[in-house]
């Protein structure tokens, strides 16, 4: 749970009625306190009550309306179905509450698109949490991501994807997130994420289908 903290984040900051769907490209740079930092881009997809994460060669699908969620594996052209959310989502979530966000009052323009300040923190377990983020009412796609946000995290209630679930409307241009460990003497773990295009545009339904070809995994293996 600590070291997937701030991509867990990452990706519950990303289900509208809108029918064009989303696509958000950003860079997503990790640091856990020893070697070198990791950089990653990634595209969020979101339509209605389905979203696509890509990162890489892997890709996450979740659909609220089946509750399900699809592990996409490109390099064994395989995918892996799982209930969503999952027990072990659940047992990994005890104890986790919901940030608690405040307005700074700044500003920024970032992508192309302004941008309103806040400032999150709280407990994950014994760690402390703080997001700060840049949230956009004005991109577009806006009202369907953020209809998306809180219906993932209305259904993901006890899980770590609830950590956002009071997260501002509007997409989350930049985000910055710590979590400090209060035990063992671990190095504090950031994560730095900035929004690089967002636009909107319909997608066909086989966005979030595996692809074809594909076969199905047993869930135990992964």
């Amino acid at each position: 749970m600590r070291q997937l903290a701030p991509a867990l984040l990452a990706i519950t900051l990303f289900a509208g009625i809108a029918q064009a769907g989303v696509v958000i490209e950003e860079q997503q740079t990790t640091e856990r306190g020893s070697g070198s930092p990791t950089s990653n881009k990634i595209i969020v997809i979101v339509q209605g009550n389905k979203q696509k994460y890509v990162v890489g060669d892997s890709k996450q699908v979740t659909d609220l309306d089946q509750g399900k969620r699809l592990m996409i594996i490109d390099p064994v052209k395989a995918y892996v179905e799982m209930p969503f959310p999952s027990k072990h989502m659940m047992r990994r979530g005890r104890n986790s509450e919901p940030l608690s966000f405040q307005k700074t009052g700044g500003h920024q323009i970032i992508a192309g698109y302004a941008c309103d300040d806040y400032l999150g923190s709280n407990k994950v377990g014994s760690d402390e949490v703080t997001v700060s983020g840049c949230f956009s009412t004005s991109a577009p796609g806006a009202d369907n991501f953020t209809a998306f946000q809180k219906a993932m995290a209305e259904k993901a209630k006890g899980t770590p994807l609830a950590l956002m679930s009071d997260a501002p409307p509007g997409i989350p241009l930049k985000v910055d997130t710590t979590l400090t460990p209060k035990a063992g003497g671990r190095p504090a773990v950031t994560s730095h994420l900035t929004v690089s295009k967002v636009t909107t545009q319909d997608l066909p339904a086989d966005t979030f289908d595996p692809p074809k070809g594909y076969k199905r995994r047993p869930l135990r293996n992964y």
